[in-house]
């Protein structure tokens, strides 16, 4: 019997991972169950995400946020957070924007085309899940039930 602290599904059900702590990200074959790459070995892995379209995987490695292109395994972007270890990932629905949050309250949204933060906010406590609305505008932290907006003035990020 196999012990994980995450697993998820690609969207086209060709993958799902399995992550456990200290033990990086695992990436097996959805139909053969076979194992098809490991992602950050030695890494404390909490969070992670793949992006709607298959392009990408957003896996949560320590402080950092590893963002892998699925289609070869290379790595695409890092993104260091400065406090504490990234707890969950969320990609909203047209891929345009990552958001992440840290288990000492520190919460990001990234723009993905050009890889830039575009927002930061700090809790008072852990960050532990945050979500984008299925349209992209807002995002909530289910720790302090605050809602923010991953928008800026007239709709643009």
């Amino acid at each position: 019997m196999c012990s994980s602290d995450l697993v998820g599904f690609s969207y086209d059900r060709k993958y799902f991972y399995t992550g456990i702590n200290d033990h990086g990200l695992k990436l097996w074959d959805a139909d053969t169950y076979t194992l098809v790459h490991h992602f950050d070995k030695t890494a404390e892995v909490d969070g992670a995400d793949f992006s709607s379209d298959g392009k990408w995987l957003a896996i949560g490695a320590g402080s950092e946020v590893h963002v892998y292109r699925v289609a070869d395994f290379s790595l695409v972007q890092k993104i260091s957070h400065e406090k504490g270890a990234v707890n969950n990932l969320d990609f909203n629905h047209d891929n345009s924007l990552l958001a992440s949050c840290a288990s000492k309250g520190e919460v990001f949204i990234t723009r993905t085309s050009d890889w830039k933060r575009i927002r930061r906010h700090q809790l008072k406590s852990s960050a532990k899940r945050i979500y984008f609305s299925p349209d992209g505008s807002l995002y909530a932290d289910r720790t302090s039930l605050r809602y923010g907006s991953s928008v800026g003035p007239g709709g643009a990020p």
